[in-house]
């Protein structure tokens, strides 16, 4: 079952520390750990970053772009979004920025069943 059917909250390791920053300091949520990753990233990391930083910046301290990147996702590869304007901000929910190359963004052509 879901999370919520057997009684479980699932969180990613970012909003957990977020909640204990809140906890522990009383301080809100004004940054985020940040994953960037994905093979056109030339070196993955984890970052942690203000609230509105431009995800170009991030790219560019995880070493920039080592391949051409065919897509870059906010969020992570199976429910996050597309993104096109690598100016966009880091906002509180995102916890990751996967670049991936030309190859693994290919969508085949679709063909009948």
């Amino acid at each position: 079952g879901l999370p919520y059917q057997v009684g479980t909250i699932v969180q990613n390791v970012g909003t957990a520390w977020a909640v204990a920053v809140a906890l522990r300091e009383g301080k809100p949520l004004i940054s985020r750990v940040v994953t960037v990753t994905g093979k056109a990233v030339a070196e993955p990391q984890n970052f942690v970053v203000p609230l509105g930083t431009p995800l170009e910046h991030l790219i560019e301290a995880a070493g920039g772009f080592g391949l051409k990147p065919g897509k870059v996702i906010v969020g992570g590869p199976m429910t996050g979004g597309a993104q096109f304007d690598l100016e966009a901000p880091v906002t509180k929910t995102t916890s990751g920025v996967v670049a991936l190359g030309e190859a693994e963004s290919h969508t085949p052509d679709s063909s009948p069943c």
